[in-house]
């Protein structure tokens, strides 16, 4: 035990670092932030460490950039009333020439400039009050020093000091505390919890539904601005009778003009319309209703600007009737000023297509990509410029992803724009021409040429002219800014005009009383300021899509529930049975049953997002689901992939429906340090936005991605709760990078990926048994460690509660040296043998990308095993945060311990945006047990027993045990990291439960290496609970012992359970068993053999180390002796070679050979069956083949189903066979004359190849005597 001693020591010794609460009162709270006593020894003109200094702080930064410590307090502050914030910061001292450790993010990919200079912006310290959940907060932030890195100046503060004051002391109460699943996270994260557990905040008033007014909806959608028309024939087309609907009442709703990454509102905005004959009361069939719609790409006249949605391509708009009277257009006569008319006016074309978003995240969607290979690339963009007379400024928007690009715009050969193209992040990357000289044509060319030295690579976003344009109708609708005292002549009019001031789009004016005369139209807008006007005939007018709906219902139904599950439409049923499964099989804590429900992404989109399906939809949906539910809902899983193309930009064939997902930002580099755009879960349940980063609820995404992949997420569920606890629900997988960027000349300086892995082995012992994967103790080979692939997956297979991973990652690749890739996933057979992990890299949950599918994400998919949950980074994330936030979700773990995963994730979301759970947040973890064993072991003497005695606190269930020899000291290369390994293995046992104690022996293996720090470890579980026992520091020596037995071990195969001997047959896939017996017990420690080999099969030359799989069955007196490997083998070969290299505890050793061969059929078939003769007048025999051995059985029924004659069964050889019939039926009566039906049924008898396959054909036959 003295390893846990130390350790606990060093953490009591930190302790006093951390925030503490100095008083507490009823008008407020101090917190103090001590000073690190290490501050004054530091010297000016060295080296710092700064997270070593504050290990209890968080680790801010930018790529690059010095790495500076932030502490993160969080109190719970009344419900209502003003909070007020103070601090000071203690005496200073002050170094000079000093450098601090850089901000490193482990991502794969091209590394950004530093950002050396991040810092200068950074605020010292920082104060907000927001929401979270049922507490109200406030959170400060504070790094308790200044770093200058120009002149390399460093101040330290010897403490900090903050206070908190209530202004209203009378708010302490607050709502009565519910019982609220998260409480048990506030206590893990309230500084000041004892004094604000009572302080909880009652839920709000939820608006009304905006849909209630009214039982009929026409939902109306357009795809651009425009004059829009519904005829009687268009209502009547959809199903809705005119004749019933009095025009008077018509009315025409919208959320209204809003930025759409802002939220929607609660309420329905009406639009002002034009109804023709709408007088007499009766919607007539030469009635009609004009209106002026907003596209969801749309014209902002005011600031001649035009604003792509990138969500959606069509706004949507809800027509209503039967109420009160409807909102219709003003109107303002528009009769010519003077007898001179302007024939022109100034308008703006915007010319703009997204096809490309080299971010693959973010909102920036560019044109095309021009990429330069040779000495130019040159692409043509042809402008329509109908009724174009003068352009007066031409701006062109371009991005290039290369350094020293440009490019030359060009129109009929003559250069119109000549330049080197801005880099990324200067704003904005505008280059205008004014007054070019150019010609005009209807159709204009424009050329743009790349040039630049190596590759090089544009991308054009769009092209603005602002012109002069003829005034005529017959280039179609269009708009024009117009002198509001001007006299202006129309000219090609060919049915009614419509013309209309859009100066406010959200009350358009139609313009009356013009001069019409043979087509032309004079006209003036009579204001006394410019005004854009937007001109069209009737024959122009654009029809927009019509349909029925029944929009309100969600506003409607009752939301007090615990769980909700959102799902695309194709996985709704799936969705269904989620919530059909967890009503039977969910525990929440302070939920005695938890209620769940299922909703469709297409109603939220209809009810809460008006009908545009934006990410606002989902949030506007989850913040009145909280609200109205009393802030009862908590989990929250999204059913559905998702993507960054909300508009199929990309235009994939036949893609899968998608669930909205939230990402923002404007980047052009795609690879995961840019940090700026990336898919962000947690804003879906964040619904105060005025503080920091605190959702509301556990959300959690299943990227299933059709129905198929959602019953396959939720029957892995359903096997993974159903699997009995084994010694895998106590083992913490920890895989950590080396410190090389892929090979030994780039040096991976300011990681932590062992002292992370380290402390969660801390963490998490004794309970958890730690399996550690460092690649820094495997070789590199051709760029690659296959030692270190091959030890993950085997780690993998052998299962884990927990699995760990602190280093270098990307959507596709786990190190540089791929240690994991997505390709791997179908290696992993862990069965239900599945871990939560936690990826503590960037990028590895980067489900929204288009390129590739995420390592998070498939292991999850995954049907043979993979994990039950991951928790992954969609972008760049920094490594010291990354320890911090693992450490955060280890020490939620241990100290609440039997949680679900949305527990745990909602433990650490507020930490990080760029987290994501992917999985089910309602699936259960316990944290184990520790117990004390019943007797001690001094020393494992080799070739001597070692035993051990334990009283199992449960009589059911089953135990499971090993014993590892002493901890091996090792050292990283690259950067100095001193760590531990496991030592050899010596024993893995199992056995059954029942009451009264056990006791276990096994033969100390011989040649193990002597030291003082091996250890055993039981494990006792049943269907409730599980528990641990260890012993460590246990000596390790070498004495003389008596030979006795001189043999090796005897060995046996079999094949899916069948014994195979050499020669045999087996499938292309099984599962091989070996079971090895001695008395001296199986060598486990992977020491060679008196005759050189280790515990080993050899399978085609493929070495498989037994040792991963073996595991004894204990009986009688508890001496290991016997037991088995259970291996799964997929053969390739028709002829394939084995190999048992097998060793006892004394080395003796004895090898097995033999040579299998490969049946390729996998699958039982009948295959041309008859029966001869036909027609059957006597006798008769059926024939077939079989593609297996198998016992065949006949059925004959007359046509309409009756069953005559059932045939008993006889066994057959695979291949052709025959089966006599003497005509009869069941009676012994011959069949008389007429058509009859045979069904043939055979059932596979080769239990190693196609163990219980089943199949049968039918066929006719005629009987004619």
């Amino acid at each position: 035990m003295r390893r846990i001693a130390i350790y606990l020591l060093l953490v009591a010794a930190g302790l006093w670092a951390q925030p503490r609460v100095v008083s507490t009162s009823p008008t407020g709270v101090r917190v103090k932030i001590d000073a690190p006593g290490e501050i004054g020894l530091l010297q000016s003109h060295g080296e710092i460490d700064l997270a070593s200094l504050y290990p209890e702080a968080w680790v801010v930064g930018e790529p690059g950039g010095p790495a500076l410590p932030r502490y993160r307090i969080v109190l719970g502050v009344p419900t209502e009333g003003d909070v007020h914030f103070s601090y000071s910061f203690g005496p200073s001292r002050e170094l000079r020439g000093v450098g601090v450790s850089s901000y490193e993010v482990p991502a794969i990919g091209p590394e950004p400039a530093p950002a050396l200079g991040w810092a200068d912006s950074l605020e010292p310290v920082t104060f907000n009050v927001t929401r979270w959940r049922g507490c109200r907060v406030a959170v400060i932030e504070v790094t308790p020093l200044r770093y200058d890195y120009r002149t390399r100046r460093l101040v330290l503060y010897d403490g900090v000091n903050l206070n908190v004051t209530f202004e209203n002391p009378s708010g302490l109460k607050g709502a009565s505390r519910r019982n609220d699943p998260a409480e048990r996270i506030y206590e893990a994260t309230l500084l000041n919890y004892e004094q604000s557990k009572d302080w909880r905040l009652s839920p709000q008033a939820v608006p009304s539904n905006p849909f209630e007014g009214s039982t009929n909806w026409i939902k109306v959608t357009v795809a651009e601005d425009g004059a829009y028309r519904i005829r009687f024939r268009d209502l009547k087309k959809i199903g809705v009778d005119p004749k019933k609907i009095d025009p008077r009442t018509l009315r025409l709703l919208y959320p209204g003009q809003r930025d759409p990454e802002e939220p929607l509102p609660d309420t329905l905005t009406e639009l002002p319309i034009y109804v023709h004959g709408e007088a007499d009361g009766a919607l007539d069939r030469h009635d009609y209703i004009v209106f002026f719609a907003r596209g969801a790409n749309r014209w902002e006249f005011a600031e001649r600007s035009f604003e792509v949605n990138p969500f959606v391509r069509e706004s949507v708009y809800w027509l209503t009737w039967g109420g009160g009277k409807g909102r219709r257009m003003r109107t303002r006569v528009a009769y010519p000023l003077s007898e001179d008319a302007i024939t022109t006016a100034q308008t703006v074309l915007h010319f703009e297509e997204d096809h490309e978003c080299p971010g693959r995240s973010g909102l920036l969607w560019l044109w095309k990509a021009i990429k330069k290979s040779t000495l130019t690339a040159v692409d043509t963009f042809i402008l329509n410029l109908a009724g174009v007379r003068r352009i007066d400024t031409f701006t062109f928007r371009a991005y290039a992803t290369t350094e020293g690009a440009g490019f030359r715009l060009l129109v009929e050969d003559d250069t119109l724009y000549y330049t080197q193209v801005a880099g990324w992040g200067d704003s904005p990357p505008y280059y205008t021409v004014v007054s070019p000289d150019v010609v005009i044509r209807e159709e204009w060319p424009l050329e743009v040429e790349v040039f630049g030295a190596g590759q090089q690579e544009l991308y054009p976003d769009w092209i603005r002219l602002v012109a002069e344009r003829e005034l005529s109708f017959k280039h179609g609708a269009f708009w024009v800014q117009l002198d509001g005292q001007g006299t202006y002549l129309l000219s090609n009019l060919r049915s009614a005009p419509f013309i209309f001031d859009v100066s406010e789009p959200s009350d358009p004016v139609i313009l009356t009383d013009w001069e019409l005369s043979r087509g032309k139209l004079r006209m003036s807008a009579r204001t006394g300021k410019r005004v854009p006007v937007w001109i069209t005939e009737e024959r122009k007018l654009l029809t927009p899509g019509l349909a029925k709906a029944e929009p309100g219902r969600l506003w409607s139904e009752d939301w007090g529930v615990d769980y909700v599950v959102l799902s695309t439409n194709e996985n709704l049923d799936a969705a269904q049975a989620f919530v059909e499964y967890r009503s039977q099989n969910l525990k929440m804590s302070g939920v005695s049953s938890p209620k769940i429900k299922a909703v469709a992404l297409a109603d939220i989109v209809q009810d809460f997002g008006y009908g545009l399906a934006e990410p606002q939809a989902v949030r506007h949906f989850l913040s009145y689901a909280y609200e109205k539910g009393g802030g009862r809902p908590f989990y929250v899983l999204i059913l559905g992939d998702g993507t960054y193309d909300y508009k199929n930009n990309l235009n994939f064939s036949g893609r899968a429906e998608y669930f909205l997902i939230y990402t923002s930002g404007y980047v052009i580099d795609p690879n995961v340090y840019a940090s700026q755009a990336a898919a962000n879960e947690g804003w879906f349940v964040e619904f105060d936005e005025e503080g920091t980063f605190f959702p509301e609820m556990s959300i959690a995404r299943i990227t299933a991605r059709d129905l198929r992949e959602a019953y396959d997420a939720l029957n892995k569920i359903k096997a993974y709760e159903s699997a009995p606890r084994e010694a895998w629900s106590t083992r913490v997988l920890l895989l950590a990078d080396d410190y090389y960027k892929g090979t030994p000349s780039e040096i991976d300086s300011g990681m932590n990926h062992i002292p992370a892995n380290e402390s969660i082995a801390k963490l998490l012992s004794p309970e958890f048994d730690p399996v550690k994967v460092y690649l820094s103790d495997y070789a590199l080979v051709g760029g690659k460690k296959p030692d270190a692939e091959k030890a993950l997956i085997d780690a993998l297979n052998q299962g884990a509660l927990l699995w760990f991973f602190f280093g270098h990652g990307n959507g596709s690749q786990l190190t540089h040296e791929k240690v994991f890739m997505n390709t791997d996933v179908p290696k992993v057979r862990n069965g239900n043998k599945l871990p939560l992990a936690l990826f503590c890299s960037c990028g590895v949950g980067r489900f929204e990308d288009t390129r590739w599918e995420c390592v998070a994400e498939e292991l999850l998919r995954s049907e043979a095993g993979g994990v039950i949950a991951a928790i992954a980074a969609t972008k760049g994330t920094g490594a010291g945060s990354n320890k911090l936030l693992a450490d955060s979700l280890v020490r939620a773990f241990r100290n609440i311990k039997d949680l679900n995963a949305g527990d745990l994730f909602f433990s650490i979301a507020t930490q990080s945006s760029l987290y994501v759970l992917f999985g089910d947040p309602g699936t259960p973890l316990l944290f184990p047990t520790a117990r004390s064993l019943s007797s001690q072991v001094d020393s494992f003497i080799t070739g001597d027993t070692a035993v051990i005695s334990f009283e199992p606190p449960v009589t059911s269930g089953k135990w499971f045990s090993s014993a590892y020899g002493s901890w091996v000291r090792k050292t990283s290369s690259g950067i100095t990291e001193t760590y531990y390994a496991k030592g050899e293995l010596l024993y893995r046992a199992r056995g059954g439960l029942d009451a009264g104690g056990r006791t276990l022996r096994f033969i100390v293996p011989a040649g193990i290496s002597k030291g003082d720090s091996a250890y055993w470890h039981v494990v006792c579980a049943d269907e409730d609970s599980i528990y641990t026992y260890l012993i460590d520091g246990i000596e390790v020596d070498s004495v003389g012992w008596t030979v006795t037995d001189y043999e090796g071990p005897k060995a046996r195969f079999l094949a899916n359970e069948v014994e195979v001997v050499d020669g045999d047959t087996v499938p292309p896939y099984f599962t091989l068993t070996v079971e090895l017996e001695d008395p001296s017990g199986i060598n486990l420690t992977g020491l060679a053999g008196w005759e050189g080999d280790s515990l080993s099969l050899v399978i085609n030359n493929k070495v498989i180390d037994l040792a991963n799989y073996f595991e004894y069955e204990v009986t009688g007196d508890g001496l290991a002796t016997r037991g088995a490997a259970d291996i799964p083998v997929d053969l390739t070969s028709e002829e394939n070679d084995l190999t048992l290299h097998a060793v006892d505890n004394l080395l003796n050793t004895k090898d097995y050979e033999l040579t299998l061969y490969t049946s390729f059929i996998r699958e039982l078939k009948i295959e041309d069956p008859l029966v001869y003769p036909n027609p059957v007048s006597t006798t008769a025999e059926f024939t077939f083949e079989l593609s297996a051995a198998s016992r065949v059985t006949i059925q004959i029924f007359t046509v309409s189903g009756r069953l005559v004659r059932r045939l008993p069964g006889f066994s057959y050889p695979a291949g052709f066979g025959t089966y006599p019939w003497d005509g009869l039926d069941a009676s012994g009566r011959a069949l008389p004359n007429g058509v009859y039906i045979y069904r043939l049924s055979a059932e596979s008898e080769d239990a190693r190849l196609l163990p219980n396959a089943r199949t049968a054909v039918t066929g006719k036959f005629i009987v004619v005597h």
